[in-house]
């Protein structure tokens, strides 16, 4: 400062001489020349009142500036939710004004940083959150337009908190949407209906969109959205398409029953059966008049073939009662089936009694399969019976031929079957046919008549005929004992030494030995058997037999008296 006003100074000093020298040259007068200095003064006053105006202004610009960027500071901080600005902790107001705007200024474009940073931040979810709810169809809420006066962490916060459950809401509708939207595309597609309208289209394209990758949150010409009310929407055609599903599912229900009724009337093969089958798909409109056109062509088929489809049916209650033992009076319940005259009607008929049999067959099936073997088995026990009085058959039996063995091992499994089985069959049928007498409530009729009378009936024939057989055998025994007029007595238990004395008589010694040997050989081959008759009591008495046939007796005898088992043996 000195510098420049000793440089003032001097200058003043030799502009002052050179002014001197040239009013001198020019011979200005001393008026004059103060006139111009005067002037010159007030110029130089001027000059220096402007220099200290615009400092003054300068400062007062400093400070200006120094207040408004503190007062920005502090609105700054507190929008960012900071608090008040301690602005004097640095440079006090001692301190050049520079310097405290140097400060002032720098601090607030650090602050001014960080609000931009944070407006910038609320601003972006702001418009994440105004698309969502754009999207979502919701209106925008009033607490997060604003995103100017409050950038604090708490508003940050909310903005977040709000952000990520709209994130949720619109995870949660797009799946939803899709979901729906996957509905409607497979009814469109098992339907046939193709996307013809703009909303259809509109539908589509946000499927398409979705397995692109791409966004389909917003409505647009090519995409439905998924707001609240695009929801709706799509489910609302879904529901409609469900209706015409539902109705369309009718119509193929019917004709398909009606199909089937007839492939089994017309006892249509499997392959031509799979072979429309697989030539018909989805629920369009082809498919239903396929199946109406493959219905009118069975009709006709079956009006061609309708004698003979009845004379099957015939024929298969025929064998239903066969094998259920039907008698005259059950086939007479359905005599207008058998020889009513051939129509549509007549065959509903049918099928329904041939229906009713087999269901009727098959509950009675297990039984009359014990039926079946029970009678199997009573036929053999009656051959058995009548064989074993067969001469030929039981001097068979006494053989040493491939043909005794046979008969010998066919013996044996007839008397097991019939002395086993038998009475074990009988007993079940007793237990299962009463049981199902008492669940059904009715009687079990076989060949028109209750099947546990028939069986007790059958058993007592049975027994009656092996008593009367018993007493029979007991008579012959009786009259074989008996002397012949004119003949010694009978050998009729032993041979031995002891009944010849007591007879009286004794036998030729040759001839004894001989019934002997027979005897014992005899004895040797029909011990294993353990008959419940003796076998030989059916030919006869002693007379006719000989005494080749007394041996034959006496051995018979002499097995049952120490019996073998047929199973040891």
């Amino acid at each position: 400062m000195e510098a420049f006003q000793k440089r003032v100074e001097s200058k003043l000093g030799d502009t002052l001489a050179k002014l001197r020298e040239l009013w001198d040259q020019i011979g200005i007068c001393e008026e004059e020349r103060q006139r111009y200095l005067d002037d010159l003064g007030i110029i130089l006053d001027e000059l220096l009142e402007d220099a200290v105006v615009t400092t003054e202004t300068r400062l007062r610009d400093m400070v200006e500036e120094v207040a408004q960027a503190e007062k920005d500071l502090q609105s700054m901080s507190l929008k960012l939710g900071n608090g008040p600005v301690d602005t004097s902790s640095e440079v006090g107001d001692d301190k050049p004004a520079v310097l405290r705007r140097d400060n002032a200024l720098a601090r607030l474009s650090e602050m001014r940083d960080v609000f931009s940073q944070r407006q910038s931040q609320l601003q972006t979810m702001k418009e994440e959150l105004v698309e969502l709810w754009t999207a979502l169809g919701d209106p925008v809420e009033s607490q997060f337009e604003n995103v100017e006066d409050d950038l604090s962490a708490s508003k940050v916060a909310d903005f977040e908190d709000r952000l990520t459950s709209l994130n949720l809401k619109a995870s949660k509708r797009r799946e939803d949407v899709m979901a729906v939207l996957r509905r409607l595309q497979s009814l469109m597609h098992s339907l046939k209906v193709p996307a013809t309208s703009m909303l259809d289209r509109k539908m589509m394209g946000a499927v398409a969109r979705h397995e692109k990758g791409e966004n389909f949150d917003m409505d647009s010409d090519d995409c439905i959205g998924i707001s609240a009310k695009a929801l709706e929407i799509i489910q609302a055609r879904v529901d409609e398409l469900k209706v015409l599903e539902s109705e369309r599912r009718g119509q193929l229900t019917v004709l398909g029953e009606e199909i089937s009724k007839l492939y089994d009337r017309l006892s249509v093969s499997d392959e031509e059966q799979a072979e429309f089958a697989g030539s018909v798909h989805g629920l369009g409109e082809d498919t239903i008049a396929a199946g109406q056109h493959e219905l009118n062509r069975l009709q006709d088929l079956l009006i061609s073939k309708l004698s003979e489809i009845v004379s099957a049916r015939r024929q298969t209650m025929i064998e239903l009662w066969d094998e259920m033992g039907s008698g005259p009076e059950e086939r007479a319940q359905h005599e207008d089936v058998m020889s009513g005259d051939v129509s549509e009607e007549l065959l509903e008929k049918a099928e329904e009694a041939v229906a009713k049999l087999q269901a009727q067959a098959q509950v009675m099936r297990p039984i009359l399969k014990h039926i079946d073997r029970r009678n199997e088995l009573l036929r053999l026990r009656q051959s058995h019976a009548e064989q074993m009085k067969d001469p030929e058959y039981q001097a068979l039996l006494t053989g040493r031929s491939r043909q005794a063995r046979l008969a010998l091992k066919e013996l044996e499994a007839t008397e097991k079957a019939v002395k086993k089985e038998l009475p074990k069959i009988t007993e079940a049928l007793r237990r299962r046919v009463g049981a199902w007498e008492t669940n059904s409530g009715k009687t079990f009729v076989y060949q028109d008549r209750r099947y546990l009378d028939r069986l007790e009936e059958e058993e007592h024939q049975w027994e009656e005929a092996r008593q009367q057989e018993k007493r029979d055998k007991e008579t012959k025994k009786k009259a074989a004992r008996q002397p012949i007029a004119g003949r010694g007595p009978i050998l009729s238990h032993s041979v031995s030494r002891g009944d010849d004395e007591k007879s009286g008589r004794r036998q030729r010694p040759k001839a004894q030995a001989e019934v002997r040997v027979f005897t014992a050989f005899v004895a040797q081959r029909i011990q294993p058997l353990s008959f419940s008759l003796p076998v030989w009591y059916f030919a006869g008495g002693a007379r006719e037999l000989g005494p080749v046939g007394v041996a034959m007796k006496e051995a018979t005898c002499m097995s049952q008296r120490s019996p073998v088992s047929i199973r040891s043996a």
